[in-house]
């Protein structure tokens, strides 16, 4: 004769091994999403333009957070070492706080071009971009710096002098030559030029000299 405890008890055990198999197949349903690993993309513009010798020019850094945590960066600029960089010299600014997962932050770069620089000497200039924390998940792998090089060159400002001055006329075919007729309206004949500071240095003084002709043409 069958106990009839013995076969509830035995029906109890039964469905609680069925919930505990459920309960245990629901787990990976319910545990902690995984992070995506730490990354940034690292973008600078222009990739390159032409700057004057004693002028700076300057460059938009832009730094996405590609993962899933906030992350701070830090950035530094470096110019190649060789011949082609000697006078240009490089200044990049930080991104203060961090950059939350998806957003993109930027700063500028500054490169000076020297006032001894040759014209048409080009210099590369490497941004480098490298996660300093993850923040909520300081275990995290951080990884590779992110580069980008930009090319800077050297204008011809004022064919490499350092002081230069151009004198022409405006609206005229040929602007250093200009003719005018006097017909006795009026006792004198304006002649208006244009004087352009071609150098590399600012100037607010220039001497102007007027040489006379001495052929009949000039008599009084």
């Amino acid at each position: 004769m069958v106990n009839r405890g013995e076969t509830v008890s035995r029906s109890n055990r039964a469905a609680f091994f069925l919930v505990s198999l459920m309960l245990v197949s629901m787990l990976p349903m319910i545990a902690t999403p995984v992070s995506a690993a730490p990354s940034i993309n690292l973008y600078v513009t222009p990739n390159s333009q032409t700057v004057n010798p004693g002028d700076s020019g300057e460059y938009t850094v832009r730094v996405t957070n590609t993962g899933s945590d906030p992350v701070t960066v830090n950035l530094q600029s470096s110019n190649e070492p060789g011949e082609d960089c000697n006078g240009f010299t490089s200044a990049i600014g930080q991104i203060p706080g961090q950059i939350d997962a998806g957003q993109t932050e930027e700063t500028t770069m500054n490169v000076t071009v020297g006032q001894t620089v040759e014209a048409d000497t080009a210099c590369d200039t490497t941004v480098t971009a490298t996660i300093t924390a993850v923040i909520g998940a300081p275990a995290a792998e951080i990884p590779e710096p992110s580069t980008q090089t930009v090319t800077t060159t050297a204008g011809d400002g004022a064919g490499g002098a350092l002081w230069g001055v151009d004198l022409y006329f405006d609206g005229v075919k040929d602007r250093n030559q200009k003719t005018l007729t006097y017909t006795g309206s009026s006792s004198e004949i304006r002649y208006e030029i244009t004087v352009e500071n071609t150098g590399q240095q600012n100037s607010t003084t220039v001497n102007l000299t007027l040489v006379e002709r001495d052929d009949s043409g000039c008599g009084n």
